[in-house]
This record gives structure tokens, sequence and C-alpha cells, in this order.
């Protein structure tokens, strides 16, 4: 039974509940956000084509490096060009006049720790990948890793975006993340193992793809490598980075909504004022 409460009761009770957002609009909203600026954010997947192709072309035709060392340097690289996006997301998402430029500056200034971060993603598989995958302690080691390395990741999801969003220090970047994951560990670690199927689906995808237009159709044989024999090729890698935009993204969400338990504020806003902004183009298309 409900009592009821009166203009002189004296309640602690929250008068405005937030309904907790799942991952899968997290992501909802991600895509969406992409597809409405998607003028905003297409430089941004521009400039990590251009770098995950730079990375090929130095180390594949400058250095004559294997396909291994090719994805060592990606798995490093890539979450670095990845938290220009999280910068850029972020002024984006505030109204703070987002600029490309002054985002990587703005990474470029906390390099050391952002690196730090990056490097800590892949370091289970750098030894294996660094050794062509041909030593046998280092792969075993890789694997072994790699079963519990998620479980880390999660404690560090906030790492990046309490860095770069809040300007705090390392360990006071770490002391946030580690606060915001406490009491939703099991939705970070689930945000890290869609993290992982989301860049695998770009990667297989685009593979699959390039391999049936330029073999299939063009009849060129494989000149741009293939994944699945030469453990590496143009298409996978580039994908590989394609996909960091859209990890970056979400995670700034999910970091904002994870905020949202603690400040009040809400993706419900961001969802609203999408609506309102494809209701003109619709009218305007129907008139």
């Amino acid at each position: 039974m409900v009592e009821p409460v009166t203009d002189n009761a004296v309640s602690f009770d929250p008068r405005i509940v937030l309904r907790p957002r799942s991952l899968d609009e997290v992501f909802d909203l991600t895509f969406a956000y992409l597809q409405v600026y998607a003028r905003d954010f297409r430089r941004l997947f521009a400039f990590q084509f251009v770098v995950g192709l730079s990375l090929i072309l130095i180390l594949r035709e400058g250095l004559n490096e294997g396909w291994p060392m090719v994805w060592a340097a990606a798995f490093v690289l890539s979450p670095l060009t990845e938290k220009v996006t999280l910068v850029f997301g972020g002024d984006h998402l505030f109204g703070n006049a987002p600029r490309r430029r002054l985002a990587l500056r703005r990474v470029l200034r906390r390099i050391v720790p952002v690196f730090l971060g990056a490097v800590l993603v892949p370091l289970p598989v750098l030894p294996a990948l660094a050794l062509a995958l041909a030593d046998e302690t280092a792969l075993g080691f890789a694997v072994m890793a790699s079963l519990f390395w998620p479980f880390l990741l999660a404690w560090f999801l906030y790492f990046g975006a309490a860095l770069l969003l809040e300007n705090l220090d390392l360990s006071a970047a770490f002391r946030r993340s580690s606060r915001l994951i406490s009491f939703r560990f099991g939705r970070a670690l689930t945000f890290v193992i869609v993290a992982f199927h989301i860049r695998l689906f770009f990667v297989i995808t685009i593979e699959f793809l390039s391999r049936f237009i330029i073999s299939f159709v063009l009849q060129l044989g494989s000149p741009l490598g293939e994944l699945f024999s030469d453990f590496g090729s143009y298409p996978s890698v580039l994908a590989f980075f394609l996909a960091a935009p859209v990890i970056a993204l979400a995670r700034m969400f999910d970091y904002v909504d994870t905020r949202t338990r603690l400040e009040g504020w809400d993706l419900q806003v961001r969802f609203k004022a999408l609506v309102s902004r494809e209701r003109p183009s619709r009218t305007q298309r129907v008139a």
C-alpha cells in the first residue's frame, strides 16, 4: 500500500529516477548519431583510413615486415587514433565548436599517458606478433593471458575518457575510471566483448567484400593479401582502423551515461535532439 504524501511531509526518496540505459541503446545512439552527423565525422573516418594505409605502406613496402608485425603496430596505433574521435565526439556532443585539429592536439599533449593506455590493450599478444607467431612460449602466453585480459581492460574502460574529456592526471583518471566501473563491472566487461566483436565484424566483412570484388568480379587475384592465408591484408587492417570511430563514440556515450547516475544527465536528451533534427528534413522532403 502506498501512503499519500502530504505537502508538509519530508521525503528523502528521489522524485526523478533515471531509467538505466542498456548497451544496445548506447550503440543505437552511436549509429544514429553517426548517421545524422555523418558530414561532421566523415573526415575522422578518412583520418583513420590514411593512418592505417600509411602504417601498411611503411611496414610492408618500406621495411618489408610481415603481416604479424603490421597487426602488432595496428593494435597499438588504433587505440591512439581512437582517442581523437573520443575528444572530437565529446566537443561535438556538448556543442563546444569541435575541430579535428584541436582534438588531435589535445591527444598529442597527453601522448605519454594515452600511449600507456593504448599499449595496455594488446599487451598479451604483442610478443607473439612481434616474433611472427613463431615462438611457442610467446604464443602460449598470449593465449593464456587473453583469457583474463578482458577483465583487466574493463577496469580501464573509461580511463581515456576521464584523461582527455576531464583533463585529469594519470592517477586521477585511473581512480575515476575505477570508481565508475566498481558498480557496473558486468556492463563494462560486456562493452569490451561487444567492441571486440564489432571490430571483428568490420575486419571479416570488408575482407570478404574486397576479395569478392577484386578476385571474383575483377579477376585480379590477391594483390592486397589474404587474411586467412597470409595472416593479414590491406582491407582487413584498414577495416580494423575504420572501426575505431564507432568504438570511440560508443565509449564516450557510455561514459556520459555512467556519469548520469551521478550527475543526472541522460542520453534521452540526445535522442530527442536527433528526432527534432530529423523531423524538419522529412517534412521538407514530403513537401
